[in-house]
């Protein structure tokens, strides 16, 4: 969560995800938003060797996975309040922080491999539900040592305890009043 959508929070808000990726950050794909279309954005991507890929104008559906987890691991949990006062942008941090481990390392997710048009309609294929831990232990392109730091973070995890940070966070969360 950021305050605003300037160039220098966007910034280090990218920044941001990139120290805390177990591996290097190669590209990004952002929706057409000012916040990510500008100049200062692309300096920094090109001056670090990221590629930077860029949505259509008006193609809302070019990104609907994306979207799609929105929904699943912020809406569905933080809800569709408007958050008005700098103090909610750092416990929502804080809460992220907390989802970020608990989504990455616990909750599984299916990944279309296939889909295919018969007719009207589409029909989808799936793999076997795995979380996104799971998935860079079984990709061969990762490198064992990232591997390694994986295993041993999982180690320290305990789900119980990051739900009951997450319940906190958002028990602190909703005492700051809204509009």
């Amino acid at each position: 969560a950021q305050w605003n959508k300037g160039q220098e929070a966007t910034r280090e808000s990218i920044e941001g995800m990139r120290h805390r990726l177990p591996f290097p950050l190669l590209g990004i794909d952002p929706d057409s938003g000012s916040e990510f279309v500008n100049w200062h954005l692309k300096g920094w991507c090109d001056g670090r060797g990221i590629a930077m890929t860029r949505t259509r104008p008006y193609m809302k559906n070019d990104h609907a996975r994306i979207e799609q987890k929105n929904y699943r691991n912020v809406r569905h949990i933080v809800g569709y309040s408007r958050y008005d006062d700098p103090r909610h942008t750092l416990l929502l941090n804080d809460l992220y922080a907390v989802l970020e481990d608990y989504i990455n390392f616990f909750v599984p997710s299916m990944v279309c491999v296939k889909k295919e048009r018969v007719g009207s309609r589409y029909i989808r294929r799936y793999d076997t539900a795995a979380t996104a831990y799971q998935r860079v232990l079984m990709h061969q392109d990762i490198h064992a040592e990232v591997k390694e730091k994986l295993i041993q973070k999982y180690a320290t995890l305990n789900p119980i305890i990051l739900k009951q940070q997450c319940d906190r966070a958002l028990s602190k969360l909703s005492k700051i009043p809204t509009r």
